[in-house]
């Protein structure tokens, strides 16, 4: 993902000029000058009256006599990395980077446009079938990070054959689009998603052609969010509200442990969130046995504070079923967090958390505010 400029520390300055102080090559990342730009992280141009050497370079940090550039921070806005001798000139001047970033809002401070915003897809990003196996993948305009990118364009795709593929998208330098597709067999377990990537599409093929695709969100098997998209289903789904229900019956291992029961959600924005998990339990067939369920942050590794419930008990040699008590508590989160319900036998007994016609086991959560 492309270096992202940081508003706090971005800045520009008046009538900037100064001299290199030594030879750099197209790859060097410290830069020495002469007189070092008053802004903390900013934009430079090397040569600026060369039109063969003149390079724009991107810095976001300074020394007392030097500059550093992300890797990516060379050759910026459709110039190329070059050498450059000792002496050659260096200025800060108006650039297109610093005008998108006040069209976009990037290099804004006002609280009201720095507010987080979620991954999201605004629109597009439709994956469709065309012909067999043949997808076809429509302009996407989304936000990752609290910027926006948009992609058109992007070339179809032939899928195997009896996988499960999940489409990733992410941001690519100029401000377009990467996309991903990682395979699982039918039925698998969904991939892991990698930072700075937004899960937008899960795509199911047969023997010989698309069956099904999965957008507007949905939970992968990791409580990984397949992103609200506009175009597929009737309306956007409310990014303060996410809610999964479990596909199907999870049966325990016989082990007083607690173990994840599969069925999780993604809280994707930062803040103070309301939790709620109503689940449908079938107790052991062991008599004054019981099962329990809680509330736990996967990625904070830790139960949720006084979320377990008494799932079913079993007052005779028989398994009791029983929609077990809510569970609703309420949680901080500083980033996205995935919570998922565990289940836990009363001994060395099998516990089933059941989801089906007869009662659906489901999870929550609305976010409140910061």
């Amino acid at each position: 993902m492309p270096t992202q400029k940081d508003p706090t520390t971005f800045g520009y300055q008046n009538f900037y000029s100064t001299t290199l102080t030594g030879d750099i090559t197209s790859g060097t990342l410290t830069i020495g000058l002469a007189t070092v730009p008053t802004p903390t992280s900013g934009i430079l141009i090397i040569e600026p009256d060369s039109t063969s050497s003149r390079e724009i370079v991107f810095y976001t940090s300074k020394g007392a006599s030097t500059i550093t550039c992300p890797s990516d921070g060379r050759g910026w806005s459709g110039s190329s990395a070059s050498a450059h001798l000792t002496g050659s000139t260096v200025i800060m001047a108006s650039v297109d980077e610093y005008f998108e970033g006040l069209a976009d809002g990037t290099l804004s401070t006002d609280p009201i446009r720095t507010a987080v915003i979620s991954n999201h897809v605004v629109s597009g990003g439709i994956v469709a079938q065309s012909a067999g196996l043949v997808g076809t993948f429509s302009n996407i305009v989304f936000y990752l990070n609290g910027q926006r990118y948009s992609g058109s364009s992007i070339a179809n795709k032939t899928y195997t054959a009896s996988k499960d593929t999940y489409v990733d998208v992410t941001a690519a330098s100029g401000g377009t689009v990467s996309v991903t597709y990682s395979e699982v067999a039918n039925g698998a377990a969904s991939p892991s998603l990698a930072a700075n990537y937004v899960r937008i599409a899960k795509v199911i093929t047969s023997g010989a052609a698309i069956t099904s695709v999965v957008q507007s969100g949905y939970n992968d098997s990791l409580g990984n969010i397949i992103r609200p998209n506009g175009a597929v289903g009737s309306s956007n789904v409310d990014l303060d509200y996410i809610d999964a229900v479990l596909s199907g019956n999870f049966t325990s291992a016989a082990s007083n442990t607690w173990q994840d029961s599969g069925l999780k959600i993604t809280l994707p924005t930062p803040g103070k969130w309301l939790i709620l998990a109503e689940v449908r339990t079938l107790g052991p067939s062991t008599a004054a046995q019981y099962a329990a369920i809680r509330l736990y942050d996967q990625t904070a590794g830790a139960a949720i504070t006084n979320s377990e419930r008494i799932g079913s008990f079993a007052p005779a040699s028989a398994p009791n079923r029983e929609m077990t008590p809510i569970s609703m508590r309420i949680v901080t989160t500083t980033a996205n967090t995935i919570i998922r319900v565990d289940l836990q036998p009363g001994g060395a007994y099998v516990c089933t958390l059941e989801s089906d016609t007869q009662g659906r086991s489901h999870l929550a959560g609305l976010r409140l505010g910061n």
